[in-house]
């Protein structure tokens, strides 16, 4: 296999293993050859998103240790997303049920002669 079987026919750079048919640099379609399986592409997301999580942890126990270094207060400990979005919900369905009783009292109030105006 030549070493040009592994660059870009457009731009010339080297192909990166992508989910992407497209050169990452120039958008040039690649060659079929370097398209990925489904499997080769779920297996490539699912270790893009264990990497993610291992830097989103690692991320909280660095800034932990600044905050410590520099004698900084931590951050209040955050919910995890489940009860956040959790706790969201809740709250819009209770301002939905807070607007609904406000429309049902104009609603009533214009019903039993709203228009007070004197005659």
């Amino acid at each position: 296999m030549s070493e040009n079987q592994h660059n870009c026919p457009q731009c010339s750079r080297k192909i990166m293993q992508s989910i992407s048919n497209r050169c990452m640099y120039c958008g040039a379609d690649l060659p079929e050859e370097h398209y990925l399986t489904q499997q080769e592409k779920n297996a490539l997301l699912s270790a893009k998103m264990d990497q993610f999580r291992q830097n989103e942890e690692n991320a909280d126990n660095i800034i932990s240790s600044l905050r410590k270094d520099f004698a900084l207060p931590e951050k209040k400990v955050r919910k995890n997303r489940k009860d956040t979005c959790k706790d969201i919900k809740d709250s819009q369905q209770e301002n939905a049920a807070v607007i609904a009783a406000a429309l049902a009292s104009i609603n009533s109030q214009n019903k039993d002669g709203g228009n007070n105006s004197s005659e």
